[in-house]
């Protein structure tokens, strides 16, 4: 069988039904591990001439040996990375960072899986995976800067690495800030409690509501009781 888009011309559905081909194509489906291969499924043929068939049934037999000798490599947990690879061709459109390591995955499979029949004494199954792309040098730039939760390590940009040392400094800062200011108010008997917190992501101190006025800034919120604002 071939996809549809390597056939010259396609069989007649009368054809297809007296081959009942499309049983093959559900036995075909059950071997299936992943997303990956299932949109190919819907495109699959029988082909129309004999002179491929014996590459076809040559490359079907080292596949079986392969199995028959070795574990069946584990791609079932790849996401198809064929909706995000459209998305990313439309122009100023970017990809989240869980959403890139979803394709480094599959471009790590890849070369994982042509240095495996690079070695073996399997030369159509070779073959067939030289047609994948080399994506050595794109998980040379990659490999390691997107970690499994979905953070980008520092390393993966001097100018990252850049802006988040700024954020760590200017971090520090706002807290020395905050508790010079918490030491003084303190001192002056405003808060309700010496302490910082955040509230809606903002950096606030409890102040009591009744000395709210002696102490410049804006009111983010206020305790259930109404007894303290930050």
């Amino acid at each position: 069988m071939r996809s549809a888009t390597e056939l010259s011309h396609g069989l007649d559905p009368f054809s297809l039904e007296t081959l009942e081909f499309q049983g093959v194509v559900e036995m075909v489906r059950g071997y299936l591990t992943g997303p990956v291969a299932e949109p190919l499924l819907g495109e699959l043929e029988p082909f129309s001439d004999v002179a491929p068939l014996s590459k076809a049934f040559a490359l079907v037999r080292e596949a079986l040996e392969y199995r028959r000798a070795s574990t069946r490599p584990g791609l079932g947990n790849l996401k198809d990375p064929r909706p995000l690879l459209d998305r990313v061709a439309v122009e100023g459109v970017s990809l989240a960072a869980l959403e890139i390591l979803a394709v480094v995955e599959v471009a790590r499979a890849a070369r994982d899986l042509r240095t495996v029949f690079s070695k073996s004494p399997y030369p159509h199954l070779d073959e067939l995976l030289r047609g994948v792309a080399d994506f050595r040098p794109l998980l040379t730039e990659l490999e390691g800067k997107i970690l499994p939760d979905g953070w980008v390590d520092s390393s993966a940009s001097p100018e990252l690495a850049r802006i988040r040392r700024s954020i760590e400094r200017l971090r520090a800062e706002l807290q020395s800030t905050l508790e010079r200011l918490v030491r003084r108010l303190g001192q002056e008997k405003v808060l309700q409690d010496a302490v910082v917190t955040l509230r809606n992501d903002r950096y606030v101190i409890p102040v009591r509501v009744e000395e709210k006025r002696r102490v410049a800034g804006v009111v983010h919120g206020a305790s259930s009781s109404g007894a303290t604002v930050f």
